[in-house]
């Protein structure tokens, strides 16, 4: 009894997709160089924050100590 579904299924499945590549779907914009200029543009700044979260990693305690400092009242803030 599944079968036969799921061979309708895929059936209705392929021919819709069928109709919507010939009727619906518009044709993909022509693109230019300036995308990929942009692109490159934007991946310059990359490194310098990635350095930076580096440079965060590296002065926090919590991660390289292997000790936290525990909370004792409710309003004390974390060293």
């Amino acid at each position: 009894m599944l079968f036969p579904i799921g061979l309708v299924a895929l059936l209705i499945l392929y021919f819709t997709e069928r109709f919507s590549i010939a009727w619906l779907y518009r044709m993909p914009p022509n693109y230019d160089d300036d995308l990929n200029t942009t692109t490159v543009e934007a991946l310059l700044w990359y490194p310098i924050f990635y350095a930076g979260i580096g440079f965060w990693m590296f002065t926090n305690e919590q991660i390289f100590a292997n000790f936290v400092h525990p909370i004792r009242y409710i309003g004390e803030h974390v060293t």
